[in-house]
């Protein structure tokens, strides 16, 4: 017996309608999380985690989990012993709620846009603010500039090991890449910048915090804290798709200015 977990994303608040798959009329559910991000952790909390319930709690998609109901019923997920360590985190933040079982005819929840955070995926990044504004790298120049132009795609992955397709969460340390062989990274100036090599360490919650702002003449720059001289920007991912091969390649880019050091 199963359960299908379909969210969808109102403006900062991620709800969820829990339904079992087998007996539409029981073990209906409402799960609201505090945001994406929230609902995010969660998941990587649950999909780590050593107790035995949680194998019956599978991921499938951002709008989709499925769950087995007679194994571990959700309804209870903060009354389990061994879920206290994570429900204790998320207390507060995400709670489960019974919707009347039995009556069939409920709204479903309008689905929205959502991008799935997912480590190896190709993604554009956006002004949060402005859905023209993307990051484009200048070959030319080897700087990364915010432009309305044709966005470039950008490949993130975590850089801990942890397997492809994992979910990216905001404390996660990652690697941009431009291609299969170019890193972005930052140099003391804080100007982000694409080489072979040795990639940039950031963190994945620094794309939205404002430590990727803008100069003047539109370059990305990184920042520890505000800086009255850059427009702070949050940032966020749009889904891309994966490049052709010859454009992953540092061949097409402009090697000239391409630092390999």
């Amino acid at each position: 017996m199963s359960v299908s977990l379909i969210a969808c994303y109102i403006c900062d608040s991620l709800k969820a309608h829990i339904s079992q798959v087998v007996d539409e009329a029981t073990f209906r559910l409402l799960a609201v999380f505090a945001s994406l991000a929230v609902a995010d952790e969660w998941w990587r909390a649950m999909s780590v985690s050593t107790s035995p319930h949680a194998k019956f709690i599978k991921r499938v998609a951002p709008q989709f989990y499925a769950h087995d109901a007679t194994q571990c019923n959700l309804s209870g997920f903060f009354d389990v012993p061994e879920f206290k360590p994570i429900a204790d985190m998320f207390r507060g933040r995400m709670l489960f709620t019974p919707l009347n079982d039995g009556l069939l005819g409920i709204s479903i929840i309008p689905p929205q846009e959502i991008t799935d955070h997912i480590s190896g995926g190709w993604y554009h990044i956006r002004s949060v603010s402005d859905h023209a504004l993307y990051w484009h790298y200048d070959t030319a120049e080897n700087k990364i500039r915010a432009s309305e132009g044709e966005p470039t795609q950008f490949r993130i992955g975590i850089r801990n090991g942890a397997p492809e397709k994992t979910i990216l969460v905001g404390t996660d340390r990652i690697t941009l890449y431009i291609g299969s062989q170019l890193y972005v990274y930052e140099e003391l100036s804080g100007q982000l910048k694409a080489r072979p090599g040795s990639p940039g360490d950031f963190r994945f919650r620094e794309l939205e915090s404002g430590n990727f702002a803008m100069s003047e003449d539109a370059t990305v720059v990184f920042v520890d804290n505000a800086d009255s001289n850059k427009r702070l920007v949050g940032w966020e991912l749009s889904p891309a798709l994966s490049p052709s091969p010859r454009e992953t390649t540092p061949e097409h880019f402009d090697s000239e200015n391409v630092s390999a050091h």
